[in-house]
């Protein structure tokens, strides 16, 4: 299955919040009034990744802030609180490894 891993845009805003409420992993860490409330009160950039299939429907997502920190910049799924993270939906094996390489080969480039 191709998968097409791109940034969120606003015009996915309302199909993300569909995605998340019609997935039984899902919080209310994962919406996007949390993210703009983030973004708004503390001044955090997100980073959140959208996996799509080939016809646009979102197989998977990936909410995450970058965060300035004494030492540098980090990127943390979901600032102080402990759930959230990845979402995929069942069947999409391929969304974790797609997201996690995605990762891996952003931290590679800083350094």
């Amino acid at each position: 299955m191709k998968i097409i891993l791109s940034n969120l845009r606003e015009k996915d805003y309302r199909k993300w919040d569909e995605f998340v409420k019609s997935n039984q992993n899902s919080t209310i860490f994962h919406t996007i009034a949390r993210k703009r409330i983030i973004e708004e009160t503390f001044n955090y950039q997100s980073n959140y990744l959208v996996l799509k299939n080939l016809q646009g429907e979102i197989l998977g997502i990936s909410p995450a802030f970058l965060i300035k920190k004494a030492l540098g910049k980090v990127i943390i799924s979901q600032p102080f609180f402990e759930y959230g993270g990845i979402i995929a939906r069942e069947g999409a094996e391929g969304v974790y490894k797609s997201i996690l390489d995605f990762y891996k080969e952003k931290i590679k480039k800083k350094a």
